[in-house]
């Protein structure tokens, strides 16, 4: 992948909407989960942004952070899939009503105010080790701290 067309994707990204955003990240971290995966991970990006004092207060710079969202890494194979996404794609159009649902307050938060995240084939991050676990879903594991 070449840098410039990297580039050029993030700052169209940085034009799209809070719900397009959180939808297009929860696509690219949990597409192939149950729902109450997607659920906790467009969570997770809320949490941030309510969390003013720690995160950004926008979605599109909590989504877009460095290396806070693994699906928007320069080199992640995601990148392409999620850049090439439409509303077409069934998968997607689940993302985008939850993502839809979370932000407007119409899904609850099944993380109880978890922040972080990690896949559970990872080794355990060292920032996790001084969280509290929050939720465990078939491939991802939440925290708040």
């Amino acid at each position: 992948m070449k840098e410039e067309w990297y580039n050029n994707c993030i700052t169209y990204l940085r034009t799209k909407s809070d719900i397009y955003i959180t939808a297009i990240t929860a696509f690219g971290e949990a597409r192939g989960e149950d729902e109450n995966t997607i659920i906790a991970v467009c969570n997770v990006i809320k949490n941030r942004v309510n969390d003013k004092d720690r995160w950004y207060d926008e979605y599109v710079n909590v989504c877009l952070q460095p290396r806070q969202f693994s699906c928007f890494n320069f080199n992640d194979r995601n990148f392409v899939k999620i850049m090439s996404v439409t509303l077409d794609n069934p998968a997607f159009q689940r993302c985008f009503g939850v993502a839809f649902g979370v932000i407007r307050g119409y899904i609850l938060d099944n993380t109880m105010g978890a922040t972080h995240y990690h896949n559970k084939d990872m080794i355990q991050p060292n920032w996790a080790k001084s969280m509290r676990k929050t939720l465990e879903t078939r491939k991802l594991v939440f925290y708040k701290g």
